[in-house]
């Protein structure tokens, strides 16, 4: 399950999510891309970028790739207009030991 060391989230697993309050998207169009910086130590895992909690609207995909434990920056595209302050749900939704992360950016 998903554990924390300092700033960075460890051991996404299949089900696993954290939920971010007060993530400003601006006016519609402004923000197309989520930044972040990850490991992982296989492939084929898959993470959800969602507005409000687990079950809300699906936003985007993030598609992690086997890094051999280092970590690395990478974006992925938001799939639909977001405006205004948000929650910003990210849950894995395959296999074990998706990714690590430290960060993300709008």
């Amino acid at each position: 399950g998903l554990a924390t060391n300092g700033d960075s989230l460890y051991h996404f697993d299949s089900g696993d999510w954290v939920t971010y309050t007060g993530i400003w998207f601006g006016a519609v169009g402004d923000t197309a891309r989520i930044r972040l910086q990850f490991s992982a130590f296989n492939d084929g895992g898959k993470i959800e970028a969602r507005l409000g909690g687990v079950d809300g609207e699906i936003i985007g995909y993030f598609y992690p790739w086997n890094t051999y434990g280092e970590y690395e920056d990478a974006a992925f595209d938001i799939d639909t207009d977001v405006q205004g302050l948000q929650q910003l749900t990210f849950k894995s939704t395959s296999s074990s030991d998706v990714m690590n992360f430290t960060w993300f950016e709008l």
